[in-house]
């Protein structure tokens, strides 16, 4: 018969759960992956490369894995590294137009437009179908001055995709720097049939009412901006420089004044000219 002293059942007891623990703590790649993902949608970046760092370590050869963590790094804005990742990840797998549309983003970050612009077109290259990506190359083209060819990468986004308000907003600033302003109110207008909770859309409707001499709707546009987002200086001092245009200078210094509180020196300027007389 065998006997055992308690300390040794103890031992036995302990290293069974040792044992038990270790097996709940491994998973697979996949399982890692999975959670890191989970973490990720979340916005919870740092738990997410904690996942996805075991996920590589399990396999480093696949190149979702590393554009994962790519795109969590450029979460937490560690932009450097976020482009070090999607590196990888197009080395292991350079077909993937995500890849470099996600490394562009990152550069843009960098404001190293002309590395972002070639990741951009490789991506529509690699998928023609890919409306973010013209919708981006079509910003950085507008930046650049080319207002042509992002009007046509803007066209083409929304031709994809015509339900996003973004994109009619980012073709309507295009036409207004094409001086086309009809053309720009109609794509405002558009963007705000879709989402009419964002203030950016009414501000810059009211930027081409303005150029257009239709002076009372763009107060209202800009009015409207101030209602849904008051914590932006630049609505009450482009409603004040209307307003004082109107030669409506009370409620024009209220502006400029409540601009100048939050930071504005430029409204601090127009209250310091118009208003201390």
């Amino acid at each position: 018969m065998i006997t055992y002293s308690k300390q040794r059942i103890f031992y036995l007891i302990l290293g069974f759960e040792i044992l038990f623990l270790a097996s709940c703590s491994m998973g697979s790649k996949e399982d890692y992956s999975v959670k890191a993902h989970e973490f990720y949608q979340k916005g919870d970046y740092d738990n997410a490369i904690i996942y996805i760092n075991r996920a590589i370590e399990s396999d480093s050869s696949n190149s979702v894995f590393f554009s994962l963590r790519g795109s969590s790094k450029l979460g937490l804005n560690d932009v450097i590294g976020s482009i070090e990742d999607f590196n990888q990840a197009i080395l292991l797998d350079s077909n993937k137009a995500k890849y470099y549309y996600k490394r562009g983003k990152a550069y843009q970050e960098l404001t190293n437009l002309d590395i972002a612009l070639a990741d951009f077109s490789k991506a529509i290259f690699l998928d023609p179908g890919f409306y973010e990506a013209y919708n981006e190359r079509g910003l950085i083209l507008n930046k650049n001055g080319k207002h042509d060819d992002a009007l046509d990468d803007l066209n083409k986004t929304i031709s994809l995709n015509n339900v996003t308000a973004k994109f009619y907003n980012n073709r309507g600033i295009t036409k207004e720097n094409l001086n086309d302003f009809n053309g720009a109110i109609e794509d405002y207008n558009s963007a705000i049939s879709i989402d009419s909770k964002d203030y950016l859309f009414y501000f810059n409707r009211s930027v081409s009412k303005v150029a257009l001499k239709q002076y009372d709707s763009a107060l209202e546009d800009i009015s409207m901006a101030i209602s849904l987002n008051s914590k932006i200086s630049i609505l009450y001092n482009n409603r004040g420089q209307l307003l004082n245009f109107l030669n409506r200078t009370e409620s024009a210094c209220e502006d400029f004044l409540k601009a100048s509180n939050m930071g504005d020196k430029e409204s601090n300027y127009f209250y310091n000219k118009n208003c201390l007389k």
